[in-house]
Protein backbone atom coordinates (compact mmCIF):
# COMPACT_ATOMS: atom_id res chain seq x y z
CA UNK A 1 0.00 0.00 0.00
CA UNK A 2 1.32 3.40 -0.94
CA UNK A 3 0.01 6.41 0.98
CA UNK A 4 0.04 10.15 0.52
CA UNK A 5 1.66 11.93 3.43
CA UNK A 6 2.65 15.52 3.96
CA UNK A 7 3.60 18.02 1.34
CA UNK A 8 6.91 19.21 0.03
CA UNK A 9 7.62 22.51 -1.66
CA UNK A 10 9.41 22.74 -5.01
CA UNK A 11 7.24 20.20 -6.77
CA UNK A 12 8.64 17.06 -5.19
CA UNK A 13 6.09 14.47 -6.21
CA UNK A 14 6.75 11.31 -4.19
CA UNK A 15 4.44 12.15 -1.29
CA UNK A 16 1.71 13.24 -3.69
CA UNK A 17 1.29 9.88 -5.41
CA UNK A 18 2.15 7.29 -2.84
CA UNK A 19 -1.39 5.97 -2.06
CA UNK A 20 -1.88 4.66 -5.54
CA UNK A 21 -1.10 1.00 -5.36
CA UNK A 22 -3.43 0.41 -2.44
CA UNK A 23 -6.23 2.00 -4.44
CA UNK A 24 -5.08 0.20 -7.63
CA UNK A 25 -5.21 2.90 -10.31
CA UNK A 26 -6.91 5.74 -8.47
CA UNK A 27 -5.35 9.08 -9.32
CA UNK A 28 -4.12 11.47 -6.66
CA UNK A 29 -4.52 14.98 -7.99
CA UNK A 30 -3.59 18.40 -6.79
CA UNK A 31 -5.15 21.07 -8.95
CA UNK A 32 -5.94 24.64 -8.21
CA UNK A 33 -7.10 27.74 -9.95
CA UNK A 34 -7.85 31.27 -8.83
CA UNK A 35 -6.66 34.81 -9.18
CA UNK A 36 -4.57 36.26 -11.94
CA UNK A 37 -1.24 37.84 -12.64
CA UNK A 38 0.11 40.85 -14.42
CA UNK A 39 2.27 40.38 -17.49
CA UNK A 40 5.96 40.82 -16.95
CA UNK A 41 8.77 40.66 -19.44
CA UNK A 42 8.63 41.04 -23.20
CA UNK A 43 7.72 37.43 -24.04
CA UNK A 44 4.56 37.12 -21.91
CA UNK A 45 1.98 37.07 -24.72
CA UNK A 46 4.14 35.42 -27.39
CA UNK A 47 4.82 32.34 -25.31
CA UNK A 48 1.20 31.43 -24.52
CA UNK A 49 0.03 28.00 -25.64
CA UNK A 50 0.47 24.31 -24.99
CA UNK A 51 3.87 22.69 -24.43
CA UNK A 52 4.04 18.89 -24.55
CA UNK A 53 6.62 16.78 -22.74
CA UNK A 54 9.33 15.95 -25.29
CA UNK A 55 12.29 14.79 -23.16
CA UNK A 56 12.89 13.34 -19.71
CA UNK A 57 16.59 13.49 -18.86
CA UNK A 58 17.23 13.95 -22.62
CA UNK A 59 15.27 10.80 -23.66
CA UNK A 60 11.76 10.66 -25.10
CA UNK A 61 9.08 9.50 -22.64
CA UNK A 62 8.28 7.14 -21.09
CA UNK A 63 11.42 7.22 -18.95
CA UNK A 64 12.13 5.41 -15.69
CA UNK A 65 13.23 7.97 -13.09
CA UNK A 66 13.48 5.56 -10.15
CA UNK A 67 14.11 1.82 -10.02
CA UNK A 68 15.04 0.42 -6.67
CA UNK A 69 13.93 0.03 -3.09
CA UNK A 70 11.65 2.61 -1.52
CA UNK A 71 10.34 3.08 2.00
CA UNK A 72 7.07 4.95 2.35
CA UNK A 73 7.29 6.64 5.75
CA UNK A 74 3.57 7.46 5.73
CA UNK A 75 2.42 3.85 5.50
CA UNK A 76 5.51 2.18 6.93
CA UNK A 77 5.71 -0.09 3.88
CA UNK A 78 9.02 -1.01 2.29
CA UNK A 79 9.15 -1.87 -1.41
CA UNK A 80 11.99 -4.01 -2.70
CA UNK A 81 11.25 -3.00 -6.29
CA UNK A 82 9.68 0.42 -6.73
CA UNK A 83 9.65 1.68 -10.33
CA UNK A 84 8.52 5.17 -11.29
CA UNK A 85 8.10 6.11 -14.95
CA UNK A 86 7.36 9.59 -16.29
CA UNK A 87 4.92 8.80 -19.09
CA UNK A 88 3.62 12.11 -20.39
CA UNK A 89 3.03 15.71 -19.46
CA UNK A 90 2.11 19.19 -20.56
CA UNK A 91 2.31 22.81 -19.57
CA UNK A 92 -0.31 25.28 -20.74
CA UNK A 93 0.48 28.97 -20.55
CA UNK A 94 -2.95 30.58 -20.48
CA UNK A 95 -4.38 34.09 -20.70
CA UNK A 96 -3.87 36.40 -17.73
CA UNK A 97 -0.51 34.72 -17.02
CA UNK A 98 -2.09 31.58 -15.60
CA UNK A 99 -0.64 28.09 -16.13
CA UNK A 100 -1.60 24.47 -15.76
CA UNK A 101 1.02 21.75 -15.36
CA UNK A 102 0.38 18.02 -15.50
CA UNK A 103 2.66 15.04 -15.35
CA UNK A 104 1.49 11.44 -15.92
CA UNK A 105 3.32 8.88 -13.80
CA UNK A 106 3.27 5.05 -13.83
CA UNK A 107 4.26 3.32 -10.59
CA UNK A 108 5.08 -0.32 -9.96
CA UNK A 109 5.55 -1.30 -6.32
CA UNK A 110 6.60 -4.95 -5.95
CA UNK A 111 4.53 -5.93 -9.00
CA UNK A 112 1.44 -3.81 -8.31
CA UNK A 113 1.05 -1.23 -11.07
CA UNK A 114 -0.89 2.05 -10.91
CA UNK A 115 -1.06 5.32 -12.81
CA UNK A 116 -1.51 8.86 -11.56
CA UNK A 117 -1.34 12.44 -12.73
CA UNK A 118 0.25 15.25 -10.81
CA UNK A 119 -1.63 18.43 -11.69
CA UNK A 120 -1.13 21.94 -10.49
CA UNK A 121 -2.16 25.42 -11.54
CA UNK A 122 -1.12 28.93 -10.74
CA UNK A 123 0.39 32.02 -12.26
CA UNK A 124 3.59 32.58 -14.17
CA UNK A 125 5.95 35.46 -14.87
CA UNK A 126 8.48 35.63 -17.67
CA UNK A 127 11.69 37.66 -17.33
CA UNK A 128 13.97 37.25 -20.33
CA UNK A 129 14.55 33.49 -20.66
CA UNK A 130 13.41 32.73 -17.11
CA UNK A 131 9.87 31.71 -16.24
CA UNK A 132 8.71 31.59 -12.64
CA UNK A 133 5.75 29.31 -11.88
CA UNK A 134 3.94 30.11 -8.63
CA UNK A 135 1.42 27.46 -7.64
CA UNK A 136 -1.97 28.36 -6.23
CA UNK A 137 -1.38 25.57 -3.70
CA UNK A 138 1.01 27.34 -1.33
CA UNK A 139 2.48 24.03 -0.17
CA UNK A 140 3.77 23.43 -3.70
CA UNK A 141 5.67 26.72 -3.74
CA UNK A 142 7.46 28.09 -6.79
CA UNK A 143 9.50 26.65 -9.60
CA UNK A 144 11.94 28.54 -11.79
CA UNK A 145 12.51 27.25 -15.32
CA UNK A 146 13.94 28.36 -18.65
CA UNK A 147 11.82 29.30 -21.63
CA UNK A 148 13.40 29.83 -25.02
CA UNK A 149 12.61 29.19 -28.66
CA UNK A 150 9.40 27.24 -28.05
CA UNK A 151 10.79 25.11 -25.19
CA UNK A 152 10.36 25.12 -21.44
CA UNK A 153 13.10 23.32 -19.51
CA UNK A 154 12.68 22.59 -15.82
CA UNK A 155 13.89 20.21 -13.14
CA UNK A 156 11.69 18.40 -10.63
CA UNK A 157 12.42 16.10 -7.72
CA UNK A 158 10.06 13.25 -8.56
CA UNK A 159 10.95 11.00 -5.60
CA UNK A 160 11.74 13.65 -3.01
CA UNK A 161 15.32 12.38 -2.61
CA UNK A 162 17.01 15.56 -3.82
CA UNK A 163 17.70 14.00 -7.24
CA UNK A 164 16.33 16.21 -9.97
CA UNK A 165 14.90 15.03 -13.27
CA UNK A 166 15.14 17.33 -16.29
CA UNK A 167 11.90 17.81 -18.22
CA UNK A 168 11.79 19.54 -21.60
CA UNK A 169 8.42 20.64 -22.97
CA UNK A 170 8.01 21.80 -26.61
CA UNK A 171 5.33 23.97 -28.16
Amino acid sequence: MISTTGTRPRWQFATRFSTLLAAATLATTVSCSAGGGDPTGPKGDNERGQYSLAKVDLAPPPVTVHWGPYYDPGSGIFYNAYIVDVVNGEIKLLDDHRFTFSLAIAIDGDGERAFTAFQIGGKYEIHGNDILFTADDETAGELRAEIDDGEIELEVDVMGFGDYTQLIFRK
